[in-house]
């Protein structure tokens, strides 16, 4: 997500432009669901605390979601995805958003399958 889109959707959704929440923002550009935790090991120049009120606010507006708890985390994703399903690294936890095979359902199922990332299957392999 470029700075110019995410600074539409915080005007938007009458929240003040911060470059921790730009930089938050960017990190949904890759078609994934995020922890928390996750989120803020790659954004090392904001505190945790920062990160959790950063997310809460983004919830409160209607800009993220809950994509579902593995564990005692949650992770969240942009609200306004689309319908899909989500592939679990077994090894580092990260969820990235797929494709749902079974669009014929509708929308009120959730559907998680567990594999390993590239990254981590890069490292194994190495």
């Amino acid at each position: 997500m470029t700075a110019e889109n995410s600074k539409e959707l915080l005007n938007r959704a009458g929240l003040r432009n911060t470059q921790d929440r730009h930089d938050l923002l960017g990190l949904f550009e890759e078609q994934r669901a995020w922890t928390v935790a996750q989120l803020h090991q790659r954004l090392p120049t904001a505190d945790l605390s920062t990160v959790y009120r950063n997310v809460s606010a983004l919830i409160e507006k209607g800009l993220l979601r809950e994509a579902g708890v593995r564990g005692k985390e949650a992770y969240y994703e942009l609200a306004k995805r689309d319908h899909h399903a989500h592939a679990i690294c077994r090894t580092c936890g990260a969820a990235s958003c797929v494709p749902c095979p079974i669009e014929s359902l509708g929308q009120d199922h959730a559907l998680e399958m567990f594999t390993t990332c590239s990254d981590c299957h890069l490292t194994d392999a190495g």
